[in-house]
């Protein structure tokens, strides 16, 4: 058994084959500048021999999946909550980070390398580093950009609707790449609620098929002013695969909830 860890062909950030392959220099080590803590955002998959393997690593709230940032004052572990999974197959499950490097300069200096850490405890446990970063300063962030992608379809090798496979190209030699995927579209179901301090919404099996076992569940409140404000309010799966989800609005509010 064994577990292994792909990245979007495209990805900037990756946790394997990190050296850059330069069509003059060769093989070289290219250090990615962060300067702010949310700089950094990625995903991987995670790719497991089998079902069980997969199933260990969905668990709500096990912590078996850990993110730490690798520095020369210490270790420091990610919030668990940053890391948001998804079930996108049998023997595969996403991970998307886009809660940014929390405390990072606690642990590294400016001028100083890093990389991540993720680390697995299951079976005899795995441990995967990533691209070099090097933190930066203020004059040096003047020279360089973020580059921010999203999309509301599976497209270039990420995944956004946790229905397709992620999956490494082939090194050179190995053959041709596979066909880029049909794109999926993404449909998000709203539900609005008027002066409610809770909601129970039952996990139908169609939702089970169009959202998948580990939903996104996003609150949505009026303000006073009459603006929408996503909330970080914790909606609560009762099983795994879930049957229904339990909101709490945390007092009387409207809004819209959203799933996807």
């Amino acid at each position: 058994m064994a577990i292994r860890i792909l990245t979007p062909a495209g990805s900037l950030v990756k946790f394997t084959d990190t050296d850059v392959e330069h069509c003059v220099f060769g093989t070289v080590k290219m250090n990615l500048p962060v300067f702010e803590p949310e700089d950094v955002a990625f995903q991987f998959v995670l790719d497991t021999d089998t079902i069980e393997e997969a199933d260990a690593l969905a668990v709500f709230g096990s912590g078996v999946v850990t993110l730490s940032i690798n520095g020369s004052l210490g270790l420091l572990a990610i919030p668990s909550g940053q890391l948001e999974r998804f079930r996108i197959g049998d023997k595969q499950v996403l991970y998307n980070f886009t809660g940014g490097l929390t405390g990072f300069d606690t642990v590294v200096v400016i001028d100083e390398c890093f990389d991540l850490q993720i680390d697995v405890a299951v079976d005899s446990g795995y441990s995967f580093n990533s691209t070099p970063f090097e933190r930066i300063n203020e004059y040096k962030s003047c020279f360089t950009s973020v580059l921010d992608y999203n999309n509301d379809d599976n497209a270039f090798g990420f995944n956004y609707c946790a229905t397709e496979s992620i999956v490494d190209p082939p090194p050179d030699g190995g053959g041709p790449c596979p066909p880029d995927p049909e794109p999926t579209i993404c449909t998000p179901l709203r539900i609005a609620f008027t002066n409610m301090s809770s909601m129970l919404i039952p996990y139908t099996t169609g939702m089970l098929d169009m959202y998948g076992t580990m939903p996104t569940v996003q609150i949505w409140i009026y303000e006073d002013n009459g603006e929408l404000v996503l909330y970080t309010l914790e909606a609560k799966l009762d099983a795994y695969p879930p049957t229904e989800l339990r909101l709490d609005f945390g007092g009387n509010s409207s809004g819209v909830v959203i799933i996807k």
